[in-house]
């Protein structure tokens, strides 16, 4: 799928998911974990990145032909900021130093494992 960097709208809603049930988590009203159902698991709980609409840019470097991307709130696992492509949902971790936490704890005790990944999700609006 391409995009036109002119007229992309990263709140589109078939790149946006419906919101969670749960309360916001922290003082930016944006939670920091969903609970995902896996099929024939039990239920787990994985980290999420946010990043904010407007900082989505497109680079091409080399000459070839670049991707749209974002940069999301720090990893709780590394803590440090990811780049991903655009549209919500879960990842694979990209934590790219050998000092990545096996696990970490959010503000509200919750813990979340680096072998689950994380899920990104776009702000509603900018901070």
């Amino acid at each position: 799928m391409k995009h036109d960097p002119a007229t992309f709208d990263p709140l589109a809603p078939g790149l946006r998911s419906k919101d969670r049930p749960h309360g916001p988590d922290n003082l930016y009203d944006e939670w920091e974990w969903e609970i995902v159902e896996t099929s024939g698991y039990l239920a787990k709980t994985i980290a999420v990145l946010w990043r904010d609409p407007y900082s989505i840019y497109y680079e091409n470097k080399r000459g070839d032909i670049g991707v749209m991307t974002t940069l999301t709130t720090p990893c709780p696992f590394c803590h440090q900021r990811h780049e991903h492509g655009i549209g919500d949902g879960h990842r694979e971790p990209h934590c790219a130093t050998r000092r990545v936490a096996p696990s970490a704890s959010l503000s509200d005790g919750i813990t979340v494992f680096h072998k689950d990944g994380y899920i990104i999700r776009t702000r509603a609006t900018k901070r």
